[in-house]
């Protein structure tokens, strides 16, 4: 990672490939002057994610990391709070262009619900945990900004359910993903029933999700569940790789291309195109769009401003 990056981890440290986030154990911000004059801010918190805003070639990307190693990263009722806390935060954040979630601990993503804890909720508490998760990937979904997620390993329950809510999924080999909640008497209860058809039809949703089998790497990539199935341990480069080109863009046109495309998701073919028009609009007495005319005149790179 880069030295000039910005770390906010509101996590334990665990291990991570290419991207340790070497945060301090303290709790109160402070800016630390790096050898290349870049300015640095961390804060540091006893909880299960790590929040970090990346400097130098990566400025403009943020990566969200879950590290709960004990439990496979099983989605407890506070690690939800905690990652719903996180994607908030970069929501607020002006200067992130693309988001980036991850996994701290080798070889899983999210093994899904906490069953541990689920044991001892009861069935009001439940619901209530299902409407947090529910609004964290909805949040994700959201989001003004691009997000990527990168899967080493399983993707399970609401950890498949989380990383549909992304907009691009980079995977493994070895990564696998399933919703198994027919195996334990339910069904999924985090948007897998809505999401998952719309992205890989309804066919194949109904395999997954009647039979909780898993699907792997090759065939998830397949079936358009990954936009790109890669070797592994390399999931979290590749996605960084497709972060760098999303901050490339101008900002402004890229969250107008993530509304268009939300749009079209949803609504019928001629309101699509109506909503796409809508959002051109927006852009036309933009500065960005116009330096971008400026750059190809000029024959450089434009220097865009996000306005």
């Amino acid at each position: 990672m880069d030295r000039g990056s910005q770390i906010h981890n509101m996590g334990q440290e665990g291990p991570r490939t290419g991207q340790q986030a070497n945060c301090e154990n303290v709790t109160r911000k402070r800016k630390i002057e790096d050898e290349a004059g870049v300015q640095s801010k961390k804060v540091c918190l006893e909880n299960e994610t790590c929040l970090e805003y990346l400097g130098g070639e990566n400025s403009g990307i943020a990566v969200l990391s879950i590290n709960r190693p004990s439990t496979r990263n099983a989605l407890s009722w506070k690690l939800v709070e905690d990652l719903q806390a996180a994607v908030d935060e970069v929501g607020e954040e002006k200067t992130v262009r693309c988001l980036i979630l991850t996994s701290q601990v080798q070889n899983v993503f999210c093994a899904g619900a906490d069953l541990k804890e689920r044991t001892q909720m009861s069935e009001e508490r439940v619901l209530a945990y299902l409407k947090r998760l529910n609004k964290l990937v909805t949040t994700l979904e959201e989001l003004s900004i691009p997000v990527i997620a990168a899967v080493e390993g399983a993707a399970l329950g609401g950890g498949l359910e989380m990383i549909l809510g992304c907009d691009m999924r980079v995977g493994t080999t070895s990564s696998t993903f399933g919703l198994p909640e027919t195996r334990l008497g339910v069904i999924p209860g985090g948007g897998g029933t809505v999401r998952l058809g719309r992205l890989v039809g309804w066919g194949r949703a109904r395999q997954i999700i009647l039979t909780g089998g898993r699907v792997g790497g090759r065939q998830a990539e397949q079936w358009g569940l990954l936009n790109i199935c890669v070797d592994d341990g390399a999931a979290y480069d590749k996605a960084l790789e497709m972060a760098r080109e999303v901050a490339r863009g101008a900002p402004l046109a890229v969250r107008m291309a993530k509304i268009a495309l939300r749009s079209a998701e949803r609504l019928e073919k001629r309101e699509a195109l109506e909503m796409e028009t809508v959002c051109y609009e927006k852009i036309l007495p933009s500065w960005d769009r116009r330096e971008g005319l400026r750059a190809w005149a000029e024959r450089r790179k434009p220097l865009f401003r996000g306005k």
